[in-house]
């Protein structure tokens, strides 16, 4: 097990990395999804770190059941 958070711990760092060289305008250009630029996606990408069952289950409640609202 703490092989695998070694791991979790060195890829997330080397994603780091990889984001602090990205310029504003990177930031800012279109992903393939659909109306969400890159930040938008690596900001979804990484609050799944911080989700556990309870504030997903609570956070899609609030959100009225809609996945694309929870998501957005």
């Amino acid at each position: 097990m703490a092989d695998i958070w070694t791991t979790i711990a060195a890829e997330r760092g080397a994603l780091a990395d990889d984001l602090a060289a990205l310029t504003p305008a990177q930031w800012e250009t279109p992903s393939l999804c659909s109306e969400w630029t890159v930040r938008d996606v690596v900001a979804h990408l990484s609050a799944t770190a911080a989700m556990s069952p309870a504030k997903f289950f609570a956070g899609m409640a609030r959100a009225g059941f809609s996945f694309a609202k929870f998501s957005r």
